[in-house]
């Protein structure tokens, strides 16, 4: 069953504003351009091969058909209230359900936008948006996840860090069902009081409290993970000495 009959059998309230691309350089891409010609809120674009997805610190998300769940959605910040940061976050805690029900691993969150198994990505998050009057008039949510690469599909170099469900469960995966599965964990997180979901959000990440090493637009950097703000920030604290710092720019090495 194909994804939107999917949705439409459980009432998904985004069941008819789901977009199939056989091919997409980037999901992202296609949800931005929606966004500007005034697609509603809850609009999913999937591309059944992404040849170009971005990643944060403007990495490329490469996949083969079949291989990736790659798809985005387009929120409307006056439909749930946050900010986009909290968007990822939020959706960070979406995948994370989705995938611990559908394969009882445990899996664990790195901040700010990857689902990790062990210290294996399998999954990551890009939030775009645009603005409008000084304020955030649309938000992108991107999602890759590496569903059905053998540990011989990444290139060399991405081996030891990189995992798939395929490699993890030892199945193949529907891409349609996985999305489903994930969309419908997405509209319940996106109803959530935020203090709710930031409070799940910190039970599935193991970082915090411990010492890590960051990368800052101004270079590496080591301290221990204090928080996570009400507004998704970092709490870096680099000198047990002195108070921690807010950082919204910085990536958990």
């Amino acid at each position: 069953m194909d994804l939107a009959r999917q949705l439409e059998a459980c009432a998904h309230p985004w069941a008819r504003l789901i977009r199939i691309l056989d091919q997409a350089a980037s999901t992202n891409d296609e949800a931005l351009e929606a966004a500007r010609q005034g697609a509603p809120h809850g609009t999913v674009i999937l591309a059944r091969h992404q040849t170009a997805g971005r990643g944060r610190l403007g990495r490329i998300w490469e996949s083969r058909p079949g291989d990736s769940l790659c798809f985005s959605v387009l929120i409307r910040p006056g439909q749930t209230g946050h900010s986009s940061p909290r968007l990822t976050l939020a959706a960070g805690l979406a995948v994370h359900r989705a995938l611990t029900s559908l394969t009882g691993l445990p899996l664990h969150i790195k901040w700010p936008n990857d689902i990790l198994w062990e210290e294996k990505k399998l999954c990551g998050i890009l939030t775009e948006g645009g603005s409008a009057s000084g304020r955030l008039d649309y938000a992108v949510i991107g999602i890759g996840i590496n569903l059905n690469q053998k540990e011989a599909d990444f290139p060399p170099e991405l081996r030891p860090t990189a995992a798939s469900l395929l490699a993890l469960t030892g199945r193949t995966w529907d891409l349609d069902e996985t999305a489903a599965r994930v969309l419908q964990s997405l509209t319940g997180v996106l109803q959530e009081p935020w203090e709710a979901v930031l409070a799940a959000w910190k039970s599935h990440c193991t970082s915090l409290g411990r010492t890590v090493r960051i990368l800052t637009p101004s270079g590496p950097r080591t301290g221990i993970l204090r928080d996570i703000a009400a507004d998704g920030a970092l709490l870096f604290q680099p000198d047990p000495s002195s108070p921690p710092e807010v950082l919204h720019s910085a990536e958990i090495l």
